[in-house]
């Protein structure tokens, strides 16, 4: 008796069964705003699937974050700020950088990368991210 998997248990899918599958990962996509009603940098909360998330749009991209901050369980998209990231050279001089954008919750002002969630000084946690898209003009995301 051989060990190997036949033919049969790796092949691949059919085309019919890939285009199903696309078609079911394409149905998670929600509508959830409209681009103009974002305002560059200024979050704005939306409840879906009972749960709170910040949209925050940066020039023509949208960010999505679960509106729970890691550090205490605050809301950290709630009258948060967005800016571009403060840190320092191999001098020690402050730098800005206007690219790089970071949510500063309000609660305890820790900082968070908007674009990866992740926090600008090294601690547990991080902010949960969402899929998302902008397709004329309408935000949705991956719940």
């Amino acid at each position: 008796m051989s060990n190997t998997a036949s033919p049969s248990a790796t092949a691949t899918p059919t085309p019919a069964a890939a285009s199903a599958e696309a078609a079911a990962v394409e149905k998670n996509w929600t509508e959830v705003a409209r681009l103009d009603s974002l305002q560059p940098g200024v979050p704005k909360i939306i409840l879906v699937a009972g749960k709170s998330i910040g949209l925050i749009r940066d020039k023509n991209q949208v960010h999505a974050l679960l509106n729970y901050c890691p550090h205490a369980g605050a809301p950290v998209c709630t009258k948060a700020r967005v800016s571009g990231f403060v840190g320092t050279d191999s001098d020690g001089n402050l730098t800005y950088n206007e690219e790089t954008k970071v949510l500063r919750c309000p609660w305890h002002h820790w900082e968070f990368y908007l674009a990866t969630g992740l926090p600008v000084v090294k601690t547990r946690g991080r902010l949960k991210r969402f899929d998302v898209r902008v397709r004329e003009g309408v935000v949705e995301l991956v719940m």
